[in-house]
Parts: structure tokens; C-alpha cells; sequence
């Protein structure tokens, strides 16, 4: 126990840091306050844990009825266990479980414990996360309060969140609290005004929390909520490849099409992309049949081109038969060019690349098509490439005497151009 007969007693002060001794005491003793939820819109200026803090510490109890005597001396040989195991350099994983049991009956104590005696910043945020975890499957509100007084949620870089932490532990029972907690939040110059978190990537692991409790659907309509609200406010990219990837786990097309219907923004182009890249290495030939008939401009463009890319790569047989079929449009040169590249990269028949090359409209891009075959051709082997461009047609001589310079310093690296 705590006592002023104690040789620890100064030390024991020391360790508590702001608060002291007083401060420990009463929060053992006296019930704590359920903490005040500053996230909400209209709260106006969030208050300092801190500060409450010190009031629980100098006022007196609200209620009448105490903690019993045992639970107050369970409690407070738990807070002497733990500043003399921080004393012995005791190792961060063995406090932690000590403040888990803490956590269970007393969150605040080990809130302002783990804000006081960790040795490091990374210490305490970890120290915090697992505070969270056991205040938010008990009283969710509580610490989601707490943590919107506070300012420490984003933590250590690479460590997640305290916002994450509670949307992981909530998400899978009341999926619509963590997104009521979202949308309640104010925002300022697009960050929440007491977690200075900017709000798109607050709403992202709101996204991510749902996810990992497989609530897939009250995600993917949270994300067409806000990607149509007209707020101004950014998703931000990880939001909506989350609900992306959750599709393409279901149907590669549902995905896919899930994002075309979205509103256009560079977050649902990027996370289209990864779609149409993984389905094309499983069945490119839908995909990109799939493509062509969906998308349109710019976006259609540089998705076929991806599409193709994985072809070449995984079945140029079957992408070639392709091409040779396809009576294409003005991506068509685009095709060929991507196709006939990737076959000499990835251990095609150069001569037969030149050849698809040789079919491509536009005479720039046939020239860099061509070229390009001939540098990636060099670099596997610049002794039959030099032969192919010497007797070639498919080359300028001004070409040829570049290439062959080029082939003939990449054979001897040391001579100069």
C-alpha cells in the first residue's frame, strides 16, 4: 500500500508525475465521471483531460455510495505493483498486462498512469492502445469521450491509432456507433477539431474497422454515402480500395463495377486499377473484354493497357490472339505497343514482337515501340540483337547506327559511345 512510512513514498510521488499521489488516490476512491464526448458537433473548445483530472482529484465524491473497501485495496495494490515493477526496469510487454487489469475496473487511473510513468513515447502509446481496447468493449462511449478530450490519439508513427483502436473494437457489434461517431464529428479546415485528425482518413479507419469485423456492406454504403454527400470532404484512397478489394474477394466484376458507377476522382481510378490488375492475372481475357466495353476515355485507355501488360506477361499466345482478333478502336496502337514490349521483357520472341510492332498506325509510336524492343532485346542478349538490327528493315540507318552503338557499349561495358 501507498504510506508515508514507506522509503519508496517520495519516489512513488516523483513517479506519478502531475498528478501525485492525491490525484491516484482519489480516482481509486471516488467514482469516476463518464468521460464527456467532445467529438460531436457544437461542443466547442475540447476540454483538458489533465485538468479534469485535478478536479476529480480535489472535489468530493458525487455519490454516496463508495467503492467497496476491497475493491479500492485490489485496485491501489495494483497501482503499487505497477511503479515497483516500472522501478526493477521491468520489460514494456509485462506492464502492459498489468495495465489491462487496471483498465478492467479503473480506466482512468491507467490512462493517467500510462500518460505519467511511461519511460518512452512509444512505451505509452502502446500502452494506451491496450488501455483502449479494454475501456471500449466495456463502456464505448466513455473511452471514445476520453480520447476526444485527449491529444494524444494519433500516437507514435507506425502505431495505430486510439481512434482506430476503439472503431476495431466496436465496429463488429454496433457497426452504426462507430459511423454515427463520424458523421457526428465537426470539421475544421477538413480535421476533427479535438483529434486534429484530418477527417478522410478518420473516415478510412472507420472503413477499415468495419472491414475487419466483416461488415462489408455498411462500409461499402458509408463510402457511396460520402463519396456523393457534395461536403467537399476527400475519402481518402484507402477507404474506398478497402471496399474495393472486400468486392473483388466476391466477384472481380461486381468490384469493378461498383467503382465506375462511383463518382470519378483519383482515389476510384487508383483502386480500379489494382481491381483490373488483379483479375486480369487470373482471367485476362474477361477483363478486358470487361474493359472495353465499360469504361470510356482516358480511364479505358490506361486500363486496357494494364490489362494487356498482365497478358503478355502470363499468356502472349492467348494476347496475341487476342490483338490478332480484336478489329480495335484508337487504343489499338497502345495495345500493340504494351503487348509487343512486354513480350521481349519477359522472355518472348523478339522477332515476333517487332512483328506485332511493325502493325502499330502511328509512325512515332512504332519507331519507340521498335526501338524499345531492341534496348530490352540488348540487354538479354546484344549479340543476336546487333545482328537482327543490321539486317532489319524495320529501322532507319540513322536508327541502326544508335542501337548498334548502344548494343556495342552494353556488350563492353567499359568502351564509350
Amino acid at each position: 500500500m501507498f504510506s508515508p512510512r514507506s522509503s519508496n513514498f517520495s519516489r512513488q510521488i516523483k513517479l506519478c508525475g502531475y498528478f501525485g499521489l492525491a490525484g491516484i488516490l482519489a480516482l481509486l476512491i471516488f467514482p469516476e465521471p463518464a468521460a464527456e464526448n467532445n467529438c460531436s458537433i457544437g461542443t466547442g473548445k475540447s476540454q483538458n483531460p489533465r485538468r479534469q483530472t485535478s478536479r476529480i482529484a480535489s472535489s468530493r465524491p458525487t455519490s454516496s455510495k463508495s467503492p467497496a473497501p476491497q475493491a479500492v485495496t485490489t485496485l491501489t495494490i495494483q497501482v503499487e505493483q505497477l511503479l515497483g515493477l516500472l522501478e526493477r526496469d521491468t520489460p514494456s510487454i509485462e506492464l502492459l498486462q498489468r495495465f489491462e487489469a487496471v483498465a478492467y475496473d479503473k480506466p482512468l487511473v491507467a490512462c493517467e498512469l500510462a500518460s505519467a510513468i511511461a519511460r518512452t513515447p512509444t512505451e505509452r502509446h502502446q500502452w494506451m492502445i491496450a488501455i483502449m481496447s479494454v475501456w471500449s468493449q466495456a463502456d464505448p462511449e466513455a473511452a471514445w469521450g476520453w480520447v476526444c478530450a485527449s491529444a494524444v490519439t494519433r500516437g507514435v508513427t507506425g502505431e495505430k491509432s486510439l481512434s482506430a483502436v476503439i472503431f476495431d473494437s466496436v465496429a463488429g457489434v454496433d457497426p452504426q456507433r462507430v459511423l454515427d461517431w463520424v458523421e457526428s464529428a465537426s470539421s475544421v479546415q477538413g480535421k476533427h477539431p479535438n483529434l486534429g485528425i484530418p477527417m478522410h482518413l478518420l473516415k478510412e479507419e472507420a472503413v477499415s474497422a468495419l472491414l475487419l469485423n466483416d461488415r462489408g456492406y455498411e462500409a461499402k454504403a458509408a463510402v457511396e454515402k460520402w463519396a456523393r454527400s457534395g461536403t467537399g470532404q476527400a475519402i481518402d484512397t484507402g477507404a474506398i480500395t478497402g471496399v474495393a478489394k472486400w468486392l473483388n474477394a466476391l466477384s472481380p466484376a461486381t468490384a469493378a463495377t461498383w467503382l465506375t458507377g462511383m463518382p470519378a476522382s483519383e482515389a476510384t481510378d487508383h483502386a480500379l486499377l489494382e481491381v483490373l490488375s488483379s483479375w486480369s492475372a487470373i482471367d485476362p481475357s474477361t477483363a478486358m473484354e470487361w474493359t472495353k466495353a465499360t469504361t470510356e476515355g482516358l480511364r479505358r485507355s490506361d486500363s486496357m493497357r494494364l490489362v494487356m501488360n498482365q497478358w503478355a506477361m502470363s499468356d502472349s499466345v492467348g494476347a496475341a490472339g487476342w490483338l490478332a482478333a480484336d478489329e480495335s478502336d484508337m487504343n489499338s496502337d497502345q495495345l500493340v505497343s504494351s503487348f509487343s514490349e512486354r513480350l521481349v521483357a519477359y522472355g518472348g520472341t523478339p522477332e515476333i514482337a517487332q512483328q506485332w510492332a511493325s502493325l502499330i498506325v502511328d509512325n512515332e509510336k512504332r519507331s519507340a515501340t521498335l526501338t524499345e524492343i531492341v534496348l530490352n532485346w540488348g540487354m538479354l542478349d546484344p549479340q543476336s540483337a546487333a545482328l537482327n538490327v543490321s539486317d532489319s528493315a524495320y529501322y532507319t540507318v540513322e536508327q541502326k547506327n544508335r542501337l548498334l552503338r548502344w548494343l556495342a557499349a552494353n556488350r563492353n561495358p567499359n568502351s564509350s559511345l
